[in-house]
């Protein structure tokens, strides 16, 4: 997704003409797995940088997981990897929301 940037009024401008939404999470798998619909990943900075969690990015992991999508804030390239792999192998169990 092309959300994350530094942008200029103008960009910012254009990236909400054109639909864009804050807090939507940076990648999107849309392959049915494990009893969801899809996968969404927001890649957050890892320790010592742990950055802290938006409240529309709260909103949107809310809202995805009423509709039957796996949401999950990663640290690090490794936990999203070994995320993706348990998903798409469905090595996970359904959690509840």
């Amino acid at each position: 997704m092309p959300n994350e940037a530094k942008r200029g009024a103008k960009a910012r401008s254009d990236f909400y003409r054109l639909g864009g939404q804050c807090g939507y999470p940076d990648y999107i798998f849309d392959v049915a797995r494990c009893g969801y619909h899809g996968l969404r990943i927001e890649m957050k900075a890892p320790e010592p940088y742990r950055s802290q969690i938006s409240d529309d990015q709260h909103k949107w992991e809310n809202r995805l997981m009423a509709q039957g999508y796996l949401f999950a804030f990663c640290y690090s390239a490794d936990e999203m990897k070994q995320l993706i792999t348990n998903y798409l192998t469905e090595n996970m169990t359904r959690r509840k929301v």
